[in-house]
């Protein structure tokens, strides 16, 4: 038998997801907050794991994340500047 996910009170909740219970309740209400229960006659709950999976998916992403939006550079050749790159000697020109 499989162990059953752990149950969080709207306090518990809040509390996990660094936000207020009446911030809770306004996303239940507006039914765009974490995934909920509430069975008949008793109070709301919230699964932990639901709440892991709905906080990770708010994540905003910063950066390209799609193999072809990843900035690639072309390869130099080891010992080689690149063609931008200044070249620089230690040898003193001629006068």
């Amino acid at each position: 038998m499989s162990e059953c996910p752990a149950r969080l009170s709207c306090r518990q909740a809040a509390e996990f997801l660094g936000v207020t219970e009446r911030q809770l309740e306004r996303w239940r209400v507006e039914r765009r907050g974490p995934p909920f229960f509430r069975p008949q006659g008793s109070r709301p709950f919230y699964l932990e794991s639901d709440l892991l999976i709905w906080w990770q998916r708010s994540r905003v992403k910063t950066f390209p994340q799609q193999p072809s939006e990843t900035l690639r550079f072309p390869p130099t050749q080891q010992g080689t500047l690149p063609p931008s790159a200044p070249a620089t000697t230690t040898e003193e020109a001629p006068e």
